[in-house]
């Protein structure tokens, strides 16, 4: 059970990374030394998504395949557009 606890948190903390990176991008936080940061953040964020896609893919859970799966491709198209956004 505390492995699982551990799990959850690491996925609580990365999402929440996430989510700065994206409002630093997308400027809804000002902090402009971290523009540059906020976008290599982004190309980080999209090849993880490719990563987890090509999971989703491999998974022998069909939720996976057919929801999670295509919701990723979504997610990284949207990260890689955000990233080459000026």
């Amino acid at each position: 059970a505390s492995n699982i606890i551990a799990l959850e948190l690491i996925a609580l903390l990365t999402t929440l990374i996430f989510i700065l990176i994206v409002a630093l991008k997308a400027g809804y936080l000002k902090i402009g030394k971290l523009k540059k940061v906020a976008t290599i953040g982004i190309w980080i964020m999209g090849v993880f998504f490719l990563l987890n896609m090509v999971g989703n893919f491999n998974s022998s859970s069909s939720v996976e395949k057919l929801v999670f799966g295509p919701l990723t491709i979504i997610m990284a198209l949207l990260a890689f557009r955000l990233a080459l956004e000026k």
